[in-house]
């Protein structure tokens, strides 16, 4: 083998190499930015939660409002998670709607 074909095929080792590389650079960089948008859209789905939980609570406390309006803004809001004193009160709503329909 010459010097000229070891040059030519190194060269091209050292070319596929440098490729490589790069490929890689670029693909930890574009999961990089995966990463950001996942972290992104889980903070977001975090937040629409909250605001969910939020709104269905005044609902739910809400006296202007329905009785069965309230009762299923209260089924939503246990079903997201939703506790507490919140909870209690959608109980009594419920026990009221019972009361109710047992008077007709």
């Amino acid at each position: 083998m010459t010097i000229i074909a070891i040059s030519k095929w190194i060269g091209s080792l050292m070319t596929i190499f440098t490729f490589l590389m790069g490929a890689y650079k670029y693909a930890k960089k574009f999961e990089q930015r995966f990463d950001d948008i996942d972290v992104h859209f889980k903070n977001l789905d975090k937040d629409l939660k909250e605001n969910t939980l939020m709104t269905l609570k005044l609902v739910i406390m809400n006296d202007d409002l329905s009785l069965e309006e309230r009762i299923v803004a209260g089924e939503k809001y246990i079903s997201l998670g939703g506790n507490g004193f919140v909870k209690e009160i959608y109980n009594k709503l419920v026990e009221r709607k019972i009361e109710t329909m047992n008077l007709d």
